[in-house]
C-alpha cells in the first residue's frame, strides 16, 4: 500500500490516464497527482467545500458548495484555468460523465439529475423530484444514482435507473437505508447502505430490476464502492470494492453468492470516495476531527 499524498480533508477521487485527482475541503482547492506517486498538481484554488470529481482525457469537473450555493467547476484541459462550468446550483454532490455530457446531482429535497454538454450548452434536469439524490454513475447508456431521502436513519432511500436518451426513471430499489455509492458492470447495480452504520450492507440487482442480493452485511459505514469490470471485462466474475468509513477498512467481494469478503486495508482514517485501474485501487482518507483533518491522505493499492 502507497501513500500517495498527505492532505487536509481530501474529498472525492477519480483517475485520467495518467494521474489521480481529488478535491480537497481542508485547502478548498483541487488535486492531481501522478498514479505512480511524485509531485502535487494544482488544478484549481478558491474552490469552497469541494465535493465529487469526474476526469477523463479532456480534463476535471467538480462539484462544489458555496456558502449561498454550490457550482460545477471544470479545469479543461488540466493545466488550464479553472472555470465554473455551471453556476447557481442548489447543493451538487455526485458527478460522473461520458464522451458527450456531464452528468450530477443536485441534493436538495426536491432535487434533481442534471445533464450539460462538455461544450457548456444549456443544463437539461434528467429528472426531478428527487429527495435528496447521493451519489451518480453512467455505463454509457443508462444513469443510476441512489437518493437518500430526508432521514439517514430511516429506510427511505432508493436507486434508481433512467435512460440518457430522456426516459422515464426506474426505481431499482426502495425502502433504503442512507444508500451512499453506486456501481455498475455489464449485468447488474450494486450500492452500499448504511453509510453511517455498523451493520452497512453492499446490495446488487439487475440493471433494469429484479430480486435483490446481499453480497456483503455488517460493514462499518460503507461509502464509496467500485467494480473492476470497466478495467477488467474479460474476468469471469465481478469483483466489487468498496470504502468502510467507520471502520477504517477496504473491502472486496466477488459478485456472486456465498463469496467471503475480503479486507484489504484496515486502520484508514475515514476512507471515502474510491477509484480503480486495471493494477489498482486508489482511494482517500478525509482523516480524524481530533487532527483537524491535517493526517487525511490519498492512497494506492496494487491488486496485480
Amino acid at each position: 500500500m502507497q501513500t500517495l499524498a498527505t492532505r487536509n480533508h481530501p474529498s472525492g477521487i477519480s483517475l485520467d490516464s495518467t494521474r489521480v485527482y481529488w478535491g480537497e475541503q481542508g485547502t478548498s482547492s483541487v488535486w492531481g497527482v501522478p498514479r505512480g506517486g511524485g509531485s502535487l498538481v494544482t488544478v484549481a484554488t478558491n474552490v469552497t467545500v469541494p465535493q465529487f470529481l469526474a476526469a477523463d482525457s479532456s480534463g476535471v469537473y467538480w462539484t462544489s458548495i458555496g456558502p449561498t450555493s454550490g457550482d460545477v467547476g471544470r479545469a479543461t484541459p488540466v493545466g488550464s484555468a479553472p472555470a465554473v462550468f455551471s453556476p447557481s446550483q442548489a447543493n451538487p454532490l455526485g458527478i460522473t460523465s461520458d464522451e458527450t455530457n456531464i452528468y450530477w446531482v443536485d441534493s436538495v429535497a426536491s432535487g434533481a439529475v442534471m445533464l450539460q454538454p462538455r461544450t457548456g450548452n444549456a443544463v437539461t434536469s434528467l429528472a426531478g423530484s428527487q429527495s435528496y439524490p447521493n451519489q451518480i454513475t453512467t455505463d454509457g447508456t443508462n444513469l443510476y444514482w441512489t437518493t437518500t431521502g430526508a432521514s439517514s436513519t430511516n429506510s427511505v432511500g432508493t436507486v434508481v435507473q433512467t435512460g440518457i436518451a430522456f426516459s422515464n426513471p426506474k426505481v431499482l430499489a426502495s425502502a433504503q437505508l442512507d444508500p451512499g455509492g453506486i456501481a455498475v458492470d455489464s449485468t447488474s447495480v450494486y450500492w452500499t447502505v448504511g453509510q453511517s452504520s455498523a451493520a452497512g450492507m453492499i446490495l446488487q440487482t439487475a440493471i433494469g430490476g429484479g430480486a435483490k442480493a446481499t453480497l456483503a452485511s455488517s460493514q462499518g459505514g460503507p461509502r464509496g464502492i467500485v467494480t473492476d469490470f470497466y478495467v477488467n471485462p474479460a474476468g469471469p466474475t465481478t469483483t466489487v470494492y468498496w470504502t468502510n468509513s467507520g471502520d477504517g477498512t477496504v473491502c472486496s467481494v466477488l459478485a456472486q453468492a456465498n463469496a467471503p469478503v475480503v479486507t484489504l486495508a484496515t486502520g484508514q482514517k475515514g476512507p471515502q470516495a474510491i477509484a480503480i485501474d486495471a493494477t489498482s485501487l486508489y482511494w482517500v482518507n478525509t482523516g480524524t476531527a481530533a487532527n483537524t483533518y491535517n493526517d487525511g491522505s490519498v492512497m494506492k493499492l496494487t491488486l496485480k
